[in-house]
């Protein structure tokens, strides 16, 4: 009996695994480009990571527009070089009479933190003097308009680098146990290669493209990694389903990892344009330090959709023991092509039998 062809739907699988030589490769000249930056221009570390000052200093209505909010950084920026320190970042915040910019320099190259602790007493007292505020005589007087000034030492960037290392290690470790739990271990390996990649890449191009690294990256990395895995646990259980299904016992471990790519792709491709409208809308209206924040998640997903893709399923189909093939043991195979579609059309394919 021949098959009936209007009970067979063309098939649109695409070939993940096909050219997965160079995806890998496409992934590692990033890598390496990012290397060379960091080698010879380093990252650009913020003040969480150099250490320095930040500064608010509320002006109120004088910074309710952008072109006072421009004149007013103007004269701060000035008497931050009159004492050679270099503006690193600035910020408005708030509105109306509880506006404020918030400004941050680096440290002075050689000064201890006392003569720095010194050097920021003079910078407040010049930034009040040049506004013009009266009867200002010390810090702390009701008329300072630099309302307080943080110092991040070298003790607290070295606990915020401790910190960071502990809770990305802590993440990762459970999510490979859950994997391992829910999966095998097997997956779970794919999985944690496939959230390394995901996090070296992202690091990579910040490197490249010079995005500022302070306390926001590190919780964005933080964040990459649980965007990363959920992909990859969708591909992942949906290959455990294909491969416990009779009528598949004929497909080889690249046929069952393809298949599943391709079945879990809408859901996939929905879930990361989902994700991504909601984050590039908090770019458009945020505040910068938020900006910095999002743009490094904003590359996380858009890495980790790549690698669940193409590199993930491909790693477990050749890592894991290659099936032993037999005939399927059904005749009749249903297959939901499309997990998202409760409508999707079924096939039915029937074995032609002499």
């Amino acid at each position: 009996m021949k098959s009936n062809p209007s009970l067979l739907k063309k098939s649109s699988n695409y070939n993940f695994s096909k050219n997965s030589k160079w995806y890998w490769i496409a992934s590692c000249v990033i890598v390496l480009a990012g290397i060379l930056v960091m080698c010879f221009a380093g990252l650009n570390l913020g003040l969480d990571f150099t250490g320095g000052t930040v500064i608010t200093v509320n002006l109120g209505e004088e910074i309710s527009t952008d072109s006072g909010y421009n004149s007013c950084l103007s004269k701060i920026e000035k008497v931050l070089n009159n004492n050679g320190v270099k503006l690193s970042s600035s910020q408005k915040e708030g509105k109306g009479s509880d506006a404020a910019i918030i400004v941050k320099y680096q440290d002075v190259a050689g000064y201890s933190d006392v003569r720095m602790d010194e050097l920021t007493k003079t910078i407040r007292t010049e930034i009040n003097e040049a506004f013009g505020v009266e009867n200002f005589t010390e810090l702390g007087d009701e008329y300072d308009i630099t309302l307080n000034s943080e110092r991040i030492t070298g003790s607290a960037r070295s606990d915020l680098i401790f910190n960071a290392v502990v809770a990305i290690m802590f993440a990762t470790a459970l999510i490979l146990l859950y994997i391992a739990i829910r999966f095998e271990a097997l997956s779970g390996l794919a999985s944690i290669l496939g959230l390394a990649h995901d996090l070296i890449v992202t690091v990579s191009l910040v490197a490249i493209f010079r995005i500022p690294v302070n306390s926001s990256f590190i919780a964005a990395l933080i964040t990459i990694v649980g965007y990363s895995i959920n992909n990859s646990i969708i591909i992942f259980d949906r290959i455990r389903e294909n491969l416990a299904k009779p009528n598949l016992t004929d497909k080889s471990n690249k046929e069952i990892a393809n298949m599943s790519i391709t079945q879990t792709l809408t859901r996939t491709i929905n879930t990361t344009i989902t994700t991504l409208i909601a984050v590039v809308a908090l770019a458009i209206i945020g505040v910068s330090s938020i900006k910095e924040f999002i743009v490094v998640i904003i590359i996380g997903i858009v890495v980790g959709f790549y690698s669940s893709l193409f590199l993930v399923p491909e790693f477990w189909s050749n890592v894991n023991k290659e099936r032993k093939l037999t005939k399927p043991t059904t005749d009749v195979e249903l297959e939901d092509t499309n997990d998202d579609d409760p409508n999707a059309e079924v096939i039915e394919v029937i074995d032609d039998k002499q």
